[in-house]
């Protein structure tokens, strides 16, 4: 028998796919320290996705920069990340005042 389209959608939870990447990816940060860039190549995550997550663990303030060098994989500047907090970098701007 074949299903009919009432007009009604479904409410989807999120992608399980984007959510056990984030995971993956926080996870991998944890561990050592690498640009976004690295981590994707590493994981065989699509990059884009990887620059999704840096971006919304940054907002959840989850990931930090620990030094801005460059890249082995690009070969440009880029920040190494991690989500470890015993490797976050101090904030100078609170020991100026």
């Amino acid at each position: 028998m074949r299903k009919h389209y009432t007009g009604v959608k479904k409410k989807q939870p999120e992608n399980r796919k984007f959510l056990s990447e984030k995971k993956r990816f926080f996870d991998f940060l944890q561990i050592q320290v690498a640009t976004a860039t690295q981590a994707a190549a590493a994981l065989g995550i699509y990059r884009p996705n990887a620059c999704r997550y840096k971006r919304w663990l940054e907002k959840e303030s989850k990931l930090f920069v620990v030094k801005k060098d460059v890249c082995p994989v690009t070969g440009f500047r880029a920040g190494f990340l991690t989500t470890d907090p015993a490797k976050m970098p101090k904030n100078l701007q609170t020991s100026l005042f």
